[in-house]
């Protein structure tokens, strides 16, 4: 997933630079960025995440 979507960070702060020709909107794009980011991390499920990596999953997470 990190491949296929390393794209769509720089696309989407350089449109937010482009159309309103300010910096303070791509500075909000990437705050918003990193509040999201803050949101969805916790519902990843890391445990689960090593053992389909075919690791062992050790004693403390």
């Amino acid at each position: 997933s990190a491949r296929g979507t390393s794209w769509l960070g720089p696309l989407l702060l350089g449109l937010a630079i482009q159309f309103p020709d300010s910096y303070r909107i791509s500075v909000l794009a990437l705050g918003i960025f990193f509040i999201a980011g803050l949101i969805l991390l916790p519902m990843v499920d890391v445990r689960r995440a090593i053992v389909e990596a075919g690791n062992e999953v050790p004693d403390k997470v």
